[in-house]
C-alpha cells in the first residue's frame, strides 16, 4: 500500500499480526531486534560471557523470553519468576 499503515511493517510484523506461523527465530528475531533490543541484548551479552551456557541453551533462553513478553506485553526486564513458572 503506497503511503499506508503496511509500510511500516516488515515481514514478521506482518506474519505475527496476521496470526500466520510465526515460531522460532523468526519471532525471536524479530521481538529482540524491535520490542526491546536492549534487554534482548543485555541477555545474549550474558550468555555468550558465560561459558557454561551453551549456545543452544542462549537460544531457548531468548526464545523462551521472546514468548513471555509477547504474551504478558511489556519488556524483558518486566518478566517476574512468576512469569517463567507459568512458562
Amino acid at each position: 500500500m503506497n503511503g499506508g499503515v503496511i509500510e511500516n511493517f516488515d515481514s514478521v510484523d506482518l506474519v505475527v499480526v496476521g496470526g500466520g506461523p510465526a515460531r522460532g527465530g523468526l519471532l525471536s528475531r524479530g521481538m529482540t531486534d524491535w520490542r526491546d533490543p536492549e534487554g534482548f541484548g543485555r541477555l545474549r551479552a550474558f550468555c555468550d560471557s558465560e561459558p557454561s551456557i551453551s549456545s543452544v541453551a542462549t537460544r531457548r533462553m531468548l526464545y523462551r523470553s521472546v514468548l513471555i513478553v509477547a504474551a504478558k506485553g511489556g519488556l524483558f526486564t518486566d518478566i517476574t519468576a512468576g512469569d517463567v513458572v507459568e512458562l
